[in-house]
């Protein structure tokens, strides 16, 4: 029998997409970027400060940053002016978009980078300011995983917080988000011209970001969201939510079993053994 509503279809659905990832993992790169605030004095795109590139199958990061490429030009983080920081920052831009170019066939993990205030087409328009040719991340090969953790968590799968949902999703989890920073701090670091803490935050984030999409896709991700939020709450949901526990497997197994041990057990021993498993899936699921 087969249960399904619109909350399940749509859990469903972040599962299979999960579930193709995994599959291509040597294709898959997550990524994650820093930049200085969206509101600048200049009255332009924001300047990017660092970029972070995940390797899923190596576990490897790959990082493009001011702070890296001022070191390779033999120039200091905190004494470059206006005309520099333009140099410095087309120089990582470029070798970003050389690393884009060879890897085309790739699938882009990313953190809610989907329009012109933070997204893709950000570092595309940043780069052809600094008269460079960006290339282009086709739209079907870019995965949102905020959006894929609301597909199989619905949106109450992490409050906001002080410190934004994804370094509070990798508290819950157990991953130290050490030397990654808020929003709020990235601005402040850019201010105080701190690129080095902007290269290490982002560094962090993109490996946070691996963590969590593992941590789903093996189905051990814990969330805030109760089983209502997560399966629905009619019938439906209850019943697909009690057939994922763990015991139900159990149970199933008893079942099948049934005709053979039947008579080896008395029948009130059965029946208990058979319904306390399920009375522990109510109370666990009702929170009791």
């Amino acid at each position: 029998m087969k249960f399904d509503s619109p909350r399940l279809a749509e859990r469903r659905q972040g599962q299979n997409t999960l579930t193709y990832l995994l599959h291509q993992r040597t294709k898959i790169r997550v990524i994650h970027y820093a930049c200085e605030a969206f509101i600048n004095p200049y009255n332009r795109t924001p300047r990017i400060t660092s970029i972070s590139v995940y390797d899923l199958d190596k576990k490897q990061v790959e990082s493009f940053s001011l702070h890296l490429s001022a070191q390779e030009m033999g120039l200091i983080d905190q004494e470059l002016k206006e005309h520099e920081l333009d140099i410095v920052e087309k120089d990582f831009l470029n070798k970003f978009f050389k690393y884009i170019r060879s890897n085309k066939s790739c699938k882009w993990v990313h953190w809610k980078m989907k329009d012109f205030t933070y997204g893709f087409q950000v570092l595309e328009l940043r780069f052809k300011s600094l008269k460079g040719k960006p290339a282009r991340v086709q739209h079907e090969s870019k995965y949102d995983l905020s959006e894929i953790l609301k597909q199989l968590y619905s949106n109450k799968y992490e409050p906001k917080g002080d410190i934004g949902k994804l370094l509070s999703l990798a508290k819950r989890n157990g991953f130290k988000p050490v030397r990654a920073l808020t929003g709020i701090e990235e601005a402040e670091a850019y201010i105080q011209k701190n690129y080095h803490l902007l290269h290490h935050s982002t560094q962090k984030k993109v490996e946070c970001l691996a963590f969590i999409l593992e941590e789903a896709a093996c189905d051990k991700l814990k969330v805030a969201a109760r089983f209502y939020h997560i399966y629905g709450s009619d019938f439906t949901g209850f019943v697909k939510c009690a057939m994922e526990h763990p015991t139900y497997s159990v149970l199933s197994m008893l079942a099948t079993f049934y005709p053979f041990y039947s008579n080896l057990l008395p029948s009130k021993q059965i029946l208990v053994s058979g319904v306390t498993p399920v009375l522990g899936i109510m109370k666990e699921l009702l929170g009791l």
